[in-house]
């Protein structure tokens, strides 16, 4: 049997591409309701901007920051580092349909690596700290190849 081409297989001169998509699709309850969605909703949400943090002498003093990301629900590759007041907008002035966020506590000031005593941590390293944060986070696909240095920030304590 020879093959004949559907109306959607047909190639169509540029003076009737008005015509192409008069009966290529069926239409549908479904393709009725995307067709009534109101685009404008998306307008009423912001989208993230990207900060890279400014760190204080209080926040060496403090040991720890809270750090803040989001991304997009369908993309691990779009992560970004937001701030606490954006992160607070979340759901609000931010698309919580599109976007998924997390907050962490990422160590900067102290002994590099944890000190053991009689084989018990008695103080947390930076970097060992940094990392398991970072496991217990690692249902948050992308984190690590964001924060790819756990001493990122970090004043060693001699």
């Amino acid at each position: 049997m020879k093959y004949q081409p559907s109306i959607k297989d047909k190639q169509v001169d540029s003076l009737d591409k008005e015509k192409v998509y008069e009966n290529t699709f069926e239409i549908t309850d479904d393709y009725l309701i995307y067709q009534g969605l109101n685009y404008n909703y998306l307008k009423e949400y912001n989208q993230p901007v990207s900060i890279y943090p400014n760190l204080t002498n209080e926040d060496y003093e403090n040991e720890y920051i809270d750090r803040y990301f989001i991304k997009k629900r369908n993309d691990y590759t779009s992560i970004i580092e937001i701030d606490d007041v954006q992160f607070g907008e979340l759901g609000s002035t931010i698309n919580d349909d599109l976007y998924i966020g997390i907050q962490i506590s990422w160590k900067i000031y102290g002994k590099r690596n944890d000190v053991l005593q009689d084989g018990i941590i008695s103080e947390y390293g930076i970097e060992d700290t940094n990392i398991r944060t970072l496991q217990l986070h690692s249902d948050f696909d992308g984190l690590t190849s964001i924060l790819t240095n756990p001493l990122e920030f970090s004043r060693i304590k001699l």
